[in-house]
């Protein structure tokens, strides 16, 4: 689980490198949307990848990282799994 600096630190390279490349200007997008939009998709992997652990039983409880509103911080929560 990453601390609120290490995803802060992690926005800024991820910033750094879409600018570094001008990834924004192929959408005229800003950046900021597009990092945005990078660590909603992990995110949602990341809860995927778990609840699939969960279905298959590889796990019996697993904790999952979510990000409190404002983007700061976070808490951890109890991931239900799905019935076979």
């Amino acid at each position: 689980m990453e601390t609120y600096e290490e995803a802060i630190k992690f926005e800024n390279q991820l910033r750094s490198l879409l600018n570094q490349h001008c990834i924004e200007n192929e959408s005229n997008t800003p950046d900021y949307i597009l990092v945005k939009y990078i660590n909603d998709c992990l995110d949602a992997f990341a809860n995927a990848v778990n609840t699939r652990e969960v279905w298959y039983g590889r796990t019996d409880e697993m904790s999952v990282f979510t990000k409190s509103e404002g983007g700061e911080g976070g808490e951890t929560r109890e991931l239900q799994g799905s019935q076979k």
